[in-house]
């Protein structure tokens, strides 16, 4: 009986070991372009093909849905965006998206990692922020295909969000 309980204890060790080591890397975040991101300046539209940010050409566009200015929110609010990555000079199909981030009151307060395991959507804890008017916005990250080049831009500004 012990021999039968050593072999059990034995199995469940591995398995606790190699479960734990594939557990403690599922979350982690893996975006390959993290330096693009840093060094990213702001969008210039002479960059794109057209010459200017969606719909005028076929630049890079940012937008948020939800909180729209005069919303009134409270708790945590997972806002409504969209975004396109555009079309650099020179190269053959649209630039590669980087990632996102919430920004209210011009801090960032949630980042959208498109490479992680599992990506965590943004999300704005108001709490945090405290009650009265606010100022939120998204800001998106570019590059082109051969990752030689990055930017950001930003969405509309909506101001005065409500946070009761």
């Amino acid at each position: 009986m012990t021999v039968g309980r050593y072999r059990y204890a034995i199995a469940l060790s591995f398995l606790v070991a190699v479960l734990g080591a594939v557990r403690a890397d599922a979350g982690k975040a893996t975006n390959p372009y993290p330096g693009l991101m840093t060094a990213a300046q702001p969008c210039n539209p002479a960059d794109f093909v057209g010459g200017a940010f969606y719909p005028l050409g076929q630049g890079p566009w940012a937008g948020l849905g939800h909180p729209f200015t005069g919303d009134s929110v409270t708790g945590t609010v997972y806002p409504s965006w969209g975004a396109l990555s555009g079309w650099w000079l020179n190269d053959v199909a649209n630039g590669i998206f980087l990632g996102s981030e919430l920004l209210v009151d011009g801090s960032v307060v949630s980042t959208y990692n498109p490479y992680a395991r599992r990506a965590s959507p943004l999300a704005w804890a108001t709490g945090k922020s405290g009650t009265g008017a606010h100022g939120v916005l998204v800001r998106i990250f570019t590059s082109n295909l051969e990752r030689t080049k990055s930017c950001y831009l930003d969405s509309e500004l909506h101001n005065p969000v409500y946070v009761y």
